[in-house]
């Protein structure tokens, strides 16, 4: 197995940075393709020109047990290197473990109103017979998501049912087929339901496109008090929610920037866990420190971090079809994943074990010598390469 252990890897060139991914991918991965106007056309509207960002790798990372280098777009150098630093830490422990729901799943809602006897449309549409004429009808045409389950909810104060619609998304990121399933069926609610059919739209919640990972720091390899200290921060964060929006932007300056590099819908993942991080009522940490003494180690202490996100990735469809700077990326991400296991659930797990890294960096580095001496000694490495000057506006947008 490939190490993606690369010690001095940010003293490199970029050209022997790219030679040694290669090596490690066992791929020639076009860096450098830039991204045609055709293209560009299929991106967005309005075009004027592009937009460069640089296409970054985050090493060291051990994810259940083999050795993955995960791409990073970010306009931060900081995010990068602390992503880097923390899973170096966290290599030097054993790595990451990593779980996922099963299946992945998002949903889809059809609001019904105006409805002539809610208790008569509630009866009908909870029939078996109905259920399956709605799952044929939204599963016509659609190969990478199958709608699998139906159900309904009344708020007969409102005079109002709302259909839930359950697909599963395969390697699809899936919201443009669940927004078509919900189209698709919301005359056919209205015929059944004697209603008039509203809102029809996927949730972003992505309650289905749960990730955990995993990892525990161990006073054999760090000092104790640092775990300690780095535990106090934690609970901060579980009892301040001013700590808790920060603690979380941290985690998700490493989810977004993986996502970012391999063409996700970053809006859709920042919504689907803010939600989670206020769904018990109060806004929390995403991630969660606990401080243990293992049996029979009195002098040992452990710190088990974990995180539980919500990723609604894709690896077909979208951005991923046409845009070969994603595809590279996740070319470099997916280099040593065996078939037939899911490129997307890969993602998945990748951009939490990448959240988690940058939480334990960042905590580490708050704990310790602050957050900005890290930070500001790389702004100003950066200001020192470019002469301490703006270098002005370029016009493209190749992500590299």
């Amino acid at each position: 197995m490939q190490s993606s252990r690369f010690v001095g890897f940010h003293r490199l060139s970029k050209d022997e940075k790219r030679r040694k991914l290669c090596e490690f991918t066992s791929k020639d991965i076009p860096f450098d393709e830039h991204i045609t106007e055709n293209e560009l056309d299929r991106i967005s509207e309005n075009i004027v020109g592009e937009f460069t960002l640089p296409l970054s790798v985050a090493p060291n990372f051990r994810i259940d047990g083999e050795d993955m280098i995960l791409p990073m777009c970010t306009e931060e150098s900081s995010v990068v290197a602390a992503c880097a630093n923390g899973a170096r830490m966290v290599y030097e422990c054993g790595g990451f473990t990593t779980d996922a729901c099963d299946p992945q799943t998002i949903q889809g809602m059809v609001q019904l109103v105006e409805i002539e006897d809610i208790d008569s449309a509630v009866g009908i549409l909870s029939t078996a017979r109905v259920v399956d004429q709605v799952l044929a009808l939204a599963n016509e045409g659609h190969t990478h998501t199958r709608a699998t389950m139906v159900s309904n909810k009344a708020f007969a104060d409102q005079n109002m049912i709302v259909v839930t619609l359950t697909a599963l998304v395969g390697e699809a990121m899936g919201a443009n087929a669940v927004n078509a399933m919900m189209e698709a069926i919301a005359p056919l609610l209205e015929d059944l339901a004697g209603a008039r059919a509203l809102c029809r739209i996927l949730s972003n919640k992505a309650a289905g496109r749960g990730f955990t990972a995993t990892c525990v720091l161990s006073s054999t390899v760090f000092p104790a008090g640092l775990l300690r200290d780095m535990y106090q921060a934690f609970v901060l964060a579980t009892v301040s929610s001013q700590r808790a929006v920060t603690h979380n932007k941290g985690i998700m300056n490493g989810v977004i920037a993986v996502a970012q590099a391999t063409g996700q819908d970053t809006r859709a993942i920042e919504a689907a866990n803010h939600m989670l991080a206020a769904e018990g009522g109060v806004y929390s940490p995403l991630s969660t420190f606990e401080l243990t003494t293992p049996a029979n180690s009195l002098n040992r202490v452990e710190l088990k971090c974990s995180i539980k996100l919500r990723c609604p990735v894709g690896t077909v469809g979208g951005l991923t079809t046409y845009h070969r700077a994603a595809r590279a990326a996740l070319d470099v991400l997916t280099a040593h994943v065996p078939a037939p296991r899911s490129t997307s659930v890969t993602l998945g797990k990748a951009m939490a074990c990448a959240g988690l890294a940058s939480n334990i960096a960042a905590i580490m580095a708050l704990v310790g010598p602050g957050i900005n001496r890290g930070h500001m000694a790389l702004h100003r490495a950066k200001q020192e390469v470019s002469g301490g000057r703006d270098q002005g506006v370029t016009s493209t947008f190749q992500v590299r």
